[in-house]
């Protein structure tokens, strides 16, 4: 322990609830996370040619006993970089892969998407598929896994799924914890404020908030989003302005339209891990 650089890696994706996941998975005493919670150092080019010691900066204040790690989540859609990179500098890492129902994923992905006000509210998801692949693109995770799966060996890459981090997270935290090879802590899921993607009753407002957590992160004091005054306020401002009644939500059609979309990805999937993919399922006629 106490080397400083990754132990572990996240690799994705985006709406996958991995916020959630790192801010309850850095309260275990054994664990260091990086203040960016994203830095994408191996996807980004140009972060990655400015070299390895800007990179390892993140890991200086890894205390004594800790295992280090960071996620971000354009690992696994840009895998055929990424892989290698990892690989060839971090050879032993361990790889953490967090994946959710593509349909829902997308879903998420779209009303992100009209939160930050990327595309027009009103478009169906067929429209702003057209105007933004990303919505389906990132919903797509067999190719990326077997880039990922030829560098590292299976036992290296624990792969999870959203559905199970809501459901049972305490099942599943005691496989992170295993996968680790730390000691077991006693995790409190209720405090810990989830990054749910919100509709805003007030635009300006919330391009206000955007503004300044793009200005934090550009300053590089993401340790701010980790203090409990931020916790706080996060609670506080996704309940004064959310509107969910203007969230867009798939009618069955939809979701058949999607469901058809990712249907070979998600056969393939099934064929190189071994997760259980029923509760994806399909959608009836």
């Amino acid at each position: 322990m106490n080397k400083k650089e990754p132990y572990f890696i996240g690799i994705g994706v985006p709406k996958s609830g991995s916020t959630w996941f790192m801010r309850i998975l850095k309260t275990h005493p054994q664990i260091f996370t990086t203040e960016r919670k994203e830095p994408h150092f191996f996807s980004n080019d140009e972060l990655f040619k400015s070299g390895l010691d800007n990179y390892l900066k993140l890991y200086k204040n890894i205390n004594e006993n800790q295992v280090a790690g960071e996620f971000s989540t354009k690992y696994l859609r840009k895998a055929e970089k990424v892989s290698p990179r990892i690989k060839k500098i971090f050879p032993n890492t361990k790889l953490i892969c967090i994946l959710r129902n593509p349909v829902e994923r997308s879903n998420s992905h779209f009303n992100w998407l009209k939160q930050l006000g990327k595309i027009d509210k009103t478009l169906s998801i067929k429209e702003a598929i057209k105007i933004n692949k990303g919505i389906v693109n990132f919903s797509k995770y067999s190719n990326g896994l077997k880039i990922f799966l030829k560098d590292f060996s299976k036992d290296n890459i624990l792969i999870l799924k959203t559905e199970d981090l809501k459901n049972k997270p305490a099942e599943v935290f005691s496989d992170v914890i295993n996968f680790l090879n730390i000691d077991h802590y006693k995790f409190n899921f209720e405090e810990t404020s989830k990054s749910e993607t919100i509709i805003p009753k007030f635009i300006l407002l919330e391009k206000i908030r955007t503004y300044s957590h793009q200005k934090i992160r550009d300053f590089n004091q993401d340790w701010i989003f980790n203090t409990q005054i931020a916790n706080i306020f996060s609670k506080f401002y996704r309940n004064f302005n959310s509107n969910p009644k203007k969230n867009f939500k798939l009618n069955l059609s939809e979701k058949r339209y999607l469901a058809n979309i990712f249907k070979e990805d998600l056969s393939e999937l099934q064929n190189i891990t071994d997760l259980d993919l029923s509760d994806w399922g399909e959608y009836p006629k």
